[in-house]
């Protein structure tokens, strides 16, 4: 079973298998001593939420039978992810794109800052939280929160852009790459632009 803290101050949110108790054990029997904070929260017999969240937090960092995060290849899925943005930065400056996924949150992908060291490396995000990063090279880097749902979401958007797009376009009344309103029938028929289309590399109606 699998519990879900939040921490109250910036709505970042943990998925863990762990409990309380447990995390304060795993803290006490694995954690350095030189991590007093992390040594403090699991000495405490009562959290408020904040510390609660923390604890949780320290309780995975320092878990020892945690599995290693994965390492997905994107060759069969998320190559796509990487072309349709190669192609939208040679017309757009900072290209992006705004799904919803099949729990309703929203899903926004974008390009790391260029002044940065994940320059090329392709952002995702789920209901504001860091979900992970595509690679240049191909590769995905979920964090530990990221679940098979996102990863399968993603694959199933890299695999059929324009029909995830065009769900997207006709669920909400707007494009998922510009944001804006449609109101072309045709842009209404298809779930968004041929702009944005053109700009990304995708079909267009028929």
């Amino acid at each position: 079973m699998k519990y879900t803290f939040v921490n109250p101050r910036n709505n970042e949110s943990l998925e863990t298998e762990l409990t309380p108790i447990l995390a304060a054990q795993i803290i006490k029997e694995n954690a350095p001593m030189s991590d007093d904070f992390a040594h403090n929260l699991a000495e405490m017999n009562y959290w408020s939420l904040s510390q609660c969240f923390w604890l949780m937090k320290k309780g995975e960092q320092y878990n020892p039978n945690k599995p290693a995060p994965a390492k997905i290849e994107v060759g069969k899925g998320f190559a796509r992810i990487q072309a349709m943005f190669a192609k939208a930065k040679e017309s757009l400056k900072k290209p992006k794109i705004v799904l919803q996924n099949n729990e309703g949150e929203e899903v926004k992908i974008s390009l790391a800052p260029d002044s940065g060291r994940n320059k090329d490396f392709i952002y995702i995000k789920i209901a504001e939280n860091y979900a992970g990063k595509i690679s240049p090279d191909g590769e995905f880097f979920p964090v530990q929160s990221c679940g098979a749902g996102t990863i399968k979401y993603l694959e199933s958007f890299s695999e059929n852009p324009e029909i995830i797009a065009a769900k997207y376009g006709r669920l909400t009344g707007s494009c998922c790459f510009c944001a804006r309103h449609l109101t072309d029938d045709r842009s209404v028929s298809v779930g968004y632009g041929p702009i944005c289309a053109d700009r990304f590399g995708l079909k267009w109606g028929e």
